[in-house]
């Protein structure tokens, strides 16, 4: 058995692969990979930014009011 060759019992074994896959699935959720061309559209989108128009003022202003008491911090939104 494969627990027997790294010397841990099967359990332990599971556990530890259980962990691990978790540990790679997290990690390539987290991760955005961008060609040159989208880093360099991303970092000028954030060096200047369009000016604020009033669905983003709309979308501060719910997200302030749900979090005010900081138990939320989710706001409705979708793409249009």
């Amino acid at each position: 058995m494969a627990a027997d060759l790294v010397g841990a019992t099967l359990n332990q074994f599971v556990v530890q692969a259980a962990l691990e896959k978790a540990e790679k699935v997290i990690e390539s959720e987290s991760t955005i990979v961008l060609t040159r061309r989208e880093s360099l559209r991303l970092l000028e989108l954030i060096e200047n930014s369009p000016p604020r128009n009033e669905r983003f003022n709309k979308l501060m202003t719910d997200y302030q009011k749900g979090n005010a008491d900081g138990s939320d911090s989710s706001v409705e939104w979708s793409p249009r």
